[in-house]
């Protein structure tokens, strides 16, 4: 991403939006979804500031679908949670 905004500050677009584009690619890979998603959002404004707005949706669009995914997992562990809580009291 450093050097993506080091690009841009010389009015570098294409080259920018080349390293944003291995950036995308490394930020698929990180292991923790909140830090995924952070990274699929800077990524995106970044590609708007590299005027590559097709690009921008696609990076939100990806965000958008780690970001569903990983509140249908939260809402899942709590319904677990209150069921192993109510089937403890049924006892």
């Amino acid at each position: 991403m450093a050097m993506a905004t080091m690009r841009l500050a010389k009015d570098d677009t294409l080259k920018a939006a080349e390293i944003l584009e291995s950036a995308t690619s490394l930020g698929l890979e990180i292991e923790h979804e909140e830090e995924r998603i952070r990274m699929l959002t800077d990524i995106g404004n970044a590609f708007i500031d590299a005027k590559r707005g097709d690009k921008a949706i696609e990076t939100f669009e990806r965000a958008r679908v780690f970001a569903e995914a990983r509140q249908r997992s939260s809402r899942c562990a709590a319904c677990r949670c209150r069921t192993g809580a109510d089937a403890g009291r049924q006892r």
